[in-house]
């Protein structure tokens, strides 16, 4: 019941409702009296930073081809290494450094700070692998409006069968326009996205998808449990101590007693190390919210083809159209003739594939876990 209440979006609009109203008596009396608690404080300061800066689609879009450029050309060089070099150095690695390099930060995976919240998303600003353009010190601040995760997961139009793989699952988001995004890597929500991935990414084509996002974190995260204590052992390969980071106690969660933590650096076993943004968890009075959602298309005539293997998402039903060359001859007058008429290389056949991507609603100046608002 809690599950379906939870997706019920008529409940929860009236709940924001009377939250906003409730807001607006609160501040009625004066802006001095708004001080006594550490969460109305919070809201007096964020009150006086300058407003986010509008979203730029185009520039969005131009950084994440510059980034997957940079992961497509790490893939060659640590291939390259691998024969070239009697010491090559491992791809995880490089694609460690090559993310906070270029990003100016690194994600990783560990229990949330919010108690009984499962795993959430931590953002460092400090390098934990050496690199030739930046040192283990903190890089400047990372500001408002900066994309820090995207939203992976199988696309469904208006109208389309969501319901039996939308039982028991929490990582469905709905975007504006009511495309619903199903972000859950198990079960028959990942059984879907393999299949529909099958259908686009045939044998011997150039794949269109991200498939290294379906991690169970949670089983990963209890495999990893055990070395969460002490330090890796010089015998220890380099892989296996690649796959772990290890975090200050005085930033984790309040049940380490004392006890530092490995957190689960995204680089390392992910082909795209941002696509964790199911993962984030709802913000809290305590923990407010620092990210938002943001609905990103993406023409995929314009977006490199080469590169659109580190797009974590896949549209669940295709253009048929697309396929059917005598409607494509039809619509072009038929003039069989026509450049026009060749597959568009995308998703299902679509010209457009819809991202979400997370950005950040104010300045981050430390390390610290993300945390977004499920229902705005």
């Amino acid at each position: 019941m809690r599950d379906f209440i939870h997706r019920f979006y008529p409940y929860q609009a009236l709940k924001l409702m009377l939250q906003r109203v409730q807001r607006q008596h609160q501040r009625l009396p004066s802006a001095t009296a708004v001080t006594t608690t550490t969460h109305s404080s919070l809201s007096n300061s964020s009150t006086t930073l300058p407003p986010p800066p509008p979203f730029d689609p185009v520039r969005t879009r131009s950084h994440l081809v510059s980034y997957f450029t940079a992961l497509k050309q790490a893939a060659a060089v640590a291939s390259s290494s691998s024969f070239s070099s009697s010491t090559p150095q491992s791809l995880p690695a490089t694609r460690a450094q090559l993310t906070y390099s270029h990003l100016g930060f690194y994600l990783s995976i560990r229990p949330s700070q919010i108690p009984n919240s499962g795993l959430g998303v931590f953002l460092h600003r400090h390098c934990h692998y050496p690199t030739s353009t930046s040192t283990s010190t903190n890089t400047p601040t990372i500001p408002t409006g900066t994309i820090v995760a995207l939203y992976p997961g199988t696309l469904y139009r208006p109208g389309e069968a969501i319901f039996f793989n939308s039982l028991q699952n929490r990582y469905i988001l709905k975007c504006e326009d009511g495309i619903f995004v199903d972000g859950k890597p198990t079960g028959l929500s990942g059984s879907i996205f393999r299949s529909v991935n099958g259908r686009d990414n045939f044998p011997g084509c150039v794949p269109t998808a991200d498939t290294t996002w379906m991690v169970n974190w949670t089983k990963l995260w209890s495999s990893t449990l055990p070395s969460a204590s002490p330090s890796p052992s010089p015998s220890q390969s380099p892989a296996s101590s690649d796959k772990t980071t290890t975090i200050s106690s005085s930033s984790s969660n309040n049940n380490n007693n004392g006890k530092e933590i490995q957190g689960i650096d995204t680089s390392t076993i992910l082909k795209n190390p941002l696509a964790v943004g199911q993962i984030v968890n709802n913000g809290t009075a305590q923990y407010p919210p620092n990210v938002r959602y943001q609905e990103l298309d993406i023409q995929t005539r314009d977006f490199p083809l080469e590169l659109q293997e580190f797009l974590p998402n896949i549209w669940y039903s295709g253009d048929w159209h697309s396929y059917d060359h005598d409607h494509d001859v039809e619509d072009n007058g038929g003039d069989r003739s026509s450049k026009d008429v060749e597959r568009i290389q995308g998703s299902g056949g679509l010209d457009r594939l819809r991202t979400v991507v997370l950005v950040t609603t104010r300045p981050i100046e430390k390390d610290e876990e993300l945390y977004s608002t499920y229902i705005e």
